[in-house]
């Protein structure tokens, strides 16, 4: 595992360590990971995408709940908009999410992480069910099954977002003192 340290409020992103035993991409599969994993950047690009799914999913349900209070406001569509950007979002940090997981060693911090995980994807499967259930009108306010969907994707959202905010500013979760050289 890597050492993290700390150094007043500044904290730089460090490099993920290598893949586990028996896990080892060559050639352009390595490369893309990298990529994947925002290693050009220097920074996680975890880190990058994770703000949109925790933006634009719960503000959709905000938005279906101002259009079903007045319908003459036409936010369904606007809703169906923002949900589906969210998801995408979500697709994203789960991806690259589940690039820092796999090489994580065992341990407690990979537990913390694992709950984070299972949060996050069950938010995004309750908000996906929501966008099933709407499919037939995006336009039209949002059903009850739709926004009861998308109540109880927001609850495990906000939970795993602070446990993913607890892992990096608690826990130093691929966070170093300084830059890379």
């Amino acid at each position: 595992m890597t050492r993290t340290e700390r150094a007043g409020p500044v904290a730089v992103v460090e490099p993920a360590p290598g893949p586990p035993a028996g896990r080892t991409a060559s050639g352009a599969a390595a490369q893309m990971l990298g990529w994947l994993r925002g290693e050009p950047l220097h920074v996680p690009s975890h880190a990058l995408v994770v703000h949109f799914p925790a933006a634009l999913l719960p503000t959709s349900l905000v938005v279906d709940v101002v259009g079903r209070a007045d319908p003459a406001l036409g936010l369904g569509r606007t809703a169906s908009v923002m949900l589906v950007a969210g998801l995408a979002g979500g697709a994203a940090a789960a991806v690259t999410g589940l690039l820092d997981w796999i090489r994580m060693l065992p341990g407690p911090r990979r537990s913390r992480v694992t709950r984070h995980l299972l949060l996050q994807v069950g938010a995004l499967l309750a908000f996906g069910l929501s966008l099933v259930v709407r499919a037939a009108a995006p336009d039209s306010p949002a059903s009850t099954p739709a926004l009861a969907l998308s109540l109880a994707g927001t609850l495990p959202l906000i939970l795993g977002n602070h446990l993913g905010g607890l892992l990096v500013y608690r826990d130093g979760l691929r966070v170093r003192s300084s830059r890379p050289g």
